[in-house]
């Protein structure tokens, strides 16, 4: 098992009761989760997590345009067409929503065969995503969290994946080698653009 934590701000609370992630994902492969201090009320946090929007984010491009990297020079050796940059709006659409405690927190899921070059995204409804276990793939839950802290309040984005087999957890772990500083710095940049959006500026 694969865990990594990380803050972009202090501590964060322990929550007042079990979370939706819990119970979707007790047991996970990898674990990223990273939180900052808002200066706004939870109820204007939690409103800013829907309208982030990434679309036309540089560190986004940048980074979506790097997982592409490798097979981008292969097609070229070979001559060719690259493969289309749009990674961003096809993940975004097959996002689905899992959970939801107004206010509190906001999960959503994602099945795909990320280390694939077309990352081989599979759409799963709420009810199937906790028993999907289709061999060679794997299951990212991220969990957007809200607490009260002081007059403000702290925003936790917490990732969990699951590899349905074996052979998926060796792929993921290397893809993970590649990719996962990226993903650490778009989530970072998320909670930052949410923080900066409930607090007005």
């Amino acid at each position: 098992m694969t865990t990594t934590d990380s803050g972009t701000g202090g501590s964060v609370p322990a929550p007042p009761r079990e979370l939706a992630i819990d119970r979707l994902v007790p047991v996970h492969d990898v674990r990223m989760v990273q939180n900052v201090v808002v200066d706004a009320p939870t109820d204007v946090t939690f409103r800013a997590i829907d309208r982030l929007d990434l679309g036309r984010d540089r560190l986004v491009a940048a980074v979506s345009a790097a997982r592409l990297l490798p097979d981008r020079i292969r097609r070229r050796r070979r001559g060719e067409q690259p493969t289309a940059s749009g990674d961003y709006d096809r993940f975004t659409a097959m996002w689905t929503p899992l959970a939801e405690e107004q206010g509190v927190e906001k999960v959503l899921g994602l099945v795909g065969a990320f280390w694939e070059r077309d990352a081989g995204l599979i759409r799963v409804t709420a009810e199937d995503f906790a028993s999907f276990d289709r061999p060679g793939f794997g299951k990212v839950v991220m969990s957007y969290i809200v607490l009260p802290y002081g007059h403000g309040s702290i925003l936790a984005l917490e990732t969990r994946v699951t590899l349905t087999d074996a052979a998926a957890r060796r792929r993921f772990r290397r893809y993970w080698t590649l990719i996962g500083p990226g993903a650490h710095l778009i989530t970072a940049r998320m909670l930052q653009l949410i923080k900066a959006d409930a607090e007005g500026r």
